[in-house]
């Protein structure tokens, strides 16, 4: 056995299984890589901080306390937040039996469209990929699974405390 603490992580995480069963069809949870959310969120920019004249100093100065402004940053934090459930339901989940057919799962959804409620022309349901997203975001991707599925992924805080134990702290003075 190799004393390499991050192979024997990795050997854990193969061995790792989680058998569930959401809706009555069989998925796995498998933690999801940092670098994806991250990937993922990047592509998401920053809007520009809004600019404004200051007289007194004759320069432009940044203002970050334009209305327009908070309300871009609150929209970008929104899509953010949007893109790691993506990536969550994307990595996160597998489907043990591949995608359930059609037949038992879109009626409903078809039935919120007919309805106003739900907005599905962006997809391309003939694409594997995007109608594997579909079935995992609107049919098995509840709140509860996705919790799950982020904190297999992260680092708790109970972690973060056991890690930094060993290390020496200064004394206040």
């Amino acid at each position: 056995m190799s004393d390499n603490k991050a192979i024997e992580v990795a050997r854990e995480m193969q061995e790792y299984d989680d058998l569930l069963y959401v809706e009555d069809f069989a998925i796995r949870v498998k933690p999801i890589p940092a670098a994806i959310i991250t990937d993922v969120t990047n592509r998401i920019p920053d809007p520009i901080v809004p600019t404004w004249y200051n007289k007194d100093m004759e320069r432009n100065e940044a203002n970050p306390n334009d209305p327009e402004y908070a309300r871009a940053k609150s929209e970008v934090e929104r899509k953010r937040g949007e893109a790691m459930i993506d990536a969550t339901i994307l990595f996160g989940i597998e489907l043990v039996d591949g995608i359930p057919p059609v037949e038992q799962w879109m009626p409903r959804l078809q039935f919120m469209i007919r309805r106003g409620q739900l907005d599905l022309s962006e997809y391309n349901l003939e694409d594997p990929l995007e109608l594997e997203y579909v079935f995992k975001r609107y049919v098995i991707g509840n709140i509860a699974l996705i919790t799950h599925i982020q904190q297999l992924s992260s680092v708790m805080p109970d972690d973060v405390g056991k890690a930094a134990a060993p290390f020496r702290r200064k004394k206040a003075r």
